[in-house]
């Protein structure tokens, strides 16, 4: 019987992966051979998350992306067909929570 979490040769997009959940899901899913579309709004996060999953033999395709915006997620999805050409698994762990200035 194959591991039922065994993810060589796959891919996933996680939406998030610079804040703490999004990371851990990431790191999780490379520790088990997954490869990682990565999109977030936080550029050195994403980053950040990308160097970790590739510490671990995994690819990662880092791409900085607002998720409320249609055009950044179709761009999101050129970059992850182009770069992997197949795809599995979605998982969203962004809040969609924004910090803005306080009006002072």
């Amino acid at each position: 019987m194959t591991d039922m979490f065994e993810l060589s040769g796959r891919v996933t997009l996680v939406s998030g992966p610079a804040g703490r959940l999004g990371k851990e899901t990431s790191l999780a899913l490379a520790e088990v051979g997954g490869d990682v579309v990565l999109a977030d709004i936080d550029e050195a996060g994403v980053q950040a998350t990308a160097a970790e999953i590739e510490s671990l033999k995994q690819k990662a395709l880092p791409v900085v992306c607002d998720v409320s915006q249609p055009e950044q997620i179709q761009a999101t999805f050129v970059k992850w067909k182009t770069s992997f050409k197949r795809f599995v698994i979605c998982c969203s762990s962004n809040t969609g929570s924004r910090r803005w200035p306080s009006k002072s």
